[in-house]
Formats: structure tokens, sequence, C-alpha cells
């Protein structure tokens, strides 16, 4: 007797076949769990599934407002590459699966706030009093490092963290990396503001911050 040979199923066989059996509209939340058992296994036979940097196993447990209508599934999917990389935000994918051509969409996606925003700080004092210490030829102070020919190179990154420290009220978590070098160009631009009219120059030759005094400027 000759047996019959066994091929394994198809992945995207059973999703199809598991799909047309629910009724059109939104996937009720208790079915969401075997929806995205389905998808993950069919995933990578899906033509244009690797969009956007998606994987199978990145689908597990994030999908988001399921909707079947026939031959269409739609659901969103929160990705944290961004959150990784110092963003606030998380990504929301919004893809779209066509079963009878057997294909997958990204489209345009948007974003969820997931951390709360740092509120902006108020750059100006903390640029003024950071000059008062330049002006001053301040040796002393831990944001400048003096070097030869009255230069002074600015630590923007301290100054700002004593400015956060010895603000009132309860410490603050740690700012997004992406924020510091937004606030770090704006205290060197007020900086250098403040110091031109003082009769000091911004040397951008070298690298960092660095401001030296002009022949003929008044020492203070």
């Amino acid at each position: 007797m000759r047996l019959s040979r066994q091929f394994p199923a198809d992945p995207v066989d059973d999703l199809v076949r598991w799909l047309t059996e629910l009724p059109a509209g939104e996937i009720a939340v208790d079915r969401t769990v075997a929806l995205e058992d389905h998808l993950v296994r069919a995933w990578a036979h899906i033509p244009g599934g690797d969009q956007g940097g998606m994987q199978p196993q990145k689908l597990r447990g994030r999908i988001e407002d399921p909707r079947w209508d026939p031959p269409i599934l739609t659901f969103r999917i929160e990705r944290h590459g961004a959150m990784d990389r110092g963003s606030t935000r998380a990504e929301l994918q919004h893809w779209t699966v066509d079963v009878d051509r057997r294909v997958a969409d990204l489209s345009q996606g948007s974003y969820r706030q997931r951390v709360p925003r740092a509120p902006r700080l108020d750059i100006r004092p903390i640029a003024e009093d950071v000059a008062h210490a330049i002006l001053c030829l301040d040796q002393a102070d831990s944001r400048l490092h003096w070097l030869a020919g009255d230069r002074v190179r600015v630590d923007g990154r301290e100054a700002l963290r004593q400015a956060q420290s010895n603000a009132p009220g309860e410490p603050s978590a740690p700012s997004p990396e992406r924020t510091e070098d937004g606030r770090r160009r704006r205290l060197f631009r007020e900086l250098e503001r403040i110091l031109g009219d003082q009769g000091w120059e911004r040397d951008r030759r070298t690298r960092g911050f660095v401001v030296y005094r002009t022949p003929g400027t008044r020492r203070e």
C-alpha cells in the first residue's frame, strides 16, 4: 500500500481560513491572541511584511484595533525603536493585509506620547549667569575651562545640570538626549548674543563652545 505524502500546512492558508470564519468588522478582544498566533506564523510568507523593520515576533502582544473587512485585515502596532534612541514618543504603524492578493502594506504611521514631555527650560537666566562668570574671569567656576589668551570653553552640560539641580521643587528625571542637545544649542546661541555685545566672539575653529575676548575689550 502506497502512503500519500504529507505536506506541511501553509500558514498563510491557515490565516485566511481563520479570518473567513470571523464576522466582518472589529475583531473581538478575546480573539486577538489567536489572530496574533496566526499572523506570527504567516508573516514571513507575506510579501511586504518586512516594511518598517517589522519581524514576525514583534507582532505578538502589540496588535491594536484589528479589523476584518473581507478581504482586508487592518491593525495598528506600537514600535519602540525611536524611544530606544532617546525619543519620548512611540511609533504607531498602520498595517493592511490583503488576503486575496496575499500582500501586506505599511501606511503612513503616527506617534504616541509615552513619556511626558520635559518642560521647556528658560535658557536666558542660565546664559546670563554663565556670561557673568565669563566677564568676571571667574577661574573657579566649574562650568568654565579657561584656555590661554583669555579664551574659555563653556561646559554646556554642566551649566544645565547645575541650573536644574538648583531649581526649586523635586529633582527632575533626566531629559532625553535629544532634548538636552537642543537645550545646549539654545544656551550657546544666547551666550553668543550676550557676550557679543560685550566684545567677546566665538571661536568656530575649535570644537565645543569657545569664546575669546577681542583686542581692546575692557576687563571687568
